[in-house]
């Protein structure tokens, strides 16, 4: 009777928690699965994607089991009519200090799950949506390569997250002759969405140019401009 007493008594005082962390330790096992980032294998390196996945599982995961079972024993206090202010205080400080972390920490391997990805067009932005801002300074590092072939899309992506660090690069490709014409005119539109002064001054030198191949690509960029639409990448 004792054991049983006993029992019942660490069971209603900790299984709450528990359903909480299997519910959130299975929830991040569907959301790093390979599947949701290749819809079909080829041409793609499978280790590296799923070490990548790994690597996000093993980060993320333990942090939103601490921050839901927070949230959980906050609730728990709530209905017992106990003061709970600083305890939610400190569980919003602890989430938006950890998410940057995190977020700063997991970038590197969000980037290389973009750039082994095999999805649709239409949620190719995804992975890079999930990183964050703090995904940015890697995608900068990386425009630069022609032969980078998810170039464009690293581009939009820092166009989504209007990262004026980019601006310098973005300004050296629009200015290079060398480049495609789409390339150009996706950087054209990045700058234009960005809108700080050193992107406002690089579009007025690039306008400056009397080229028809420079007319051809503000008109392009502006037209991609126009019709940005980032809802679908989630």
């Amino acid at each position: 009777m004792k054991l049983t007493s006993l029992f019942t008594l660490y069971a209603k005082r900790y299984l709450p928690f528990l359903i909480t962390t299997i519910l959130v330790f299975f929830w991040w096992v569907l959301e790093t699965m390979e599947q949701n980032y290749a819809f079909h294998f080829d041409g793609i390196n499978r280790k590296e994607l799923n070490g990548a996945l790994s690597k996000i599982f093993w980060i993320k995961m333990p942090f939103y089991v601490v921050v839901s079972n927070s949230i959980m024993f906050l609730f728990i206090m709530f209905l017992r009519k106990e003061k709970i202010l600083l305890i939610a205080f400190s569980i919003v400080i602890f989430y938006f200090s950890g998410l940057l972390v995190i977020s700063k920490v997991c970038s590197i391997y969000y980037y290389t799950v973009f750039k082994n990805q095999n999805v649709p067009e239409g949620i190719v932005l995804r992975p890079l949506k999930q990183a964050g801002v703090s995904i940015c300074p890697i995608l900068t590092e990386h425009i630069t390569d022609k032969k980078f072939n998810s170039r464009i899309y690293a581009i939009s992506a820092i166009e989504m997250y209007e990262y004026d660090g980019a601006t310098k690069t973005l300004s050296s490709i629009l200015n290079d002759s060398t480049e495609s014409e789409s390339i150009r005119a996706s950087v054209y539109s990045a700058l234009l969405t960005i809108n700080s002064d050193k992107s406002k001054m690089s579009i007025k030198k690039f306008n400056s140019s009397k080229d028809s191949l420079s007319s051809a690509i503000v008109d392009l960029g502006k037209k991609f401009y126009r019709s940005k639409d980032y809802s679908v990448v989630f």
